[in-house]
């Protein structure tokens, strides 16, 4: 298994991370998805990027999961920015 997860986030593009996702999910790499995951939620650019590749039509369970952390995101951005204030 850390054989498999090392090779998986070995050189991950936004190119490859939505079937290198959709690995993980088959095999029950949770750990390392949501590592992926959380990186790609704070990186606009890369998420901009998946969020308009076809590829990404293909897993319907995986962009769900996407907009649900990126939306946890922004409201915790948003609530750390109210109590500055």
């Amino acid at each position: 298994t850390d054989r498999a997860v090392h090779w998986l986030s070995k050189d991950l593009t936004t190119g490859n991370v939505v079937e290198r996702l959709s690995i993980c999910e088959d095999f029950g790499l949770d750990m390392l998805r949501e590592k992926i995951l959380l990186q790609l939620t704070f990186n606009n650019k890369a998420l901009s990027e998946i969020s308009h590749s076809p590829k990404i039509m293909q897993y319907p369970r995986l962009m769900q999961h996407l907009l649900q952390m990126t939306a946890a995101a922004a409201d915790d951005s948003k609530g750390k920015r109210q109590k500055k204030a």
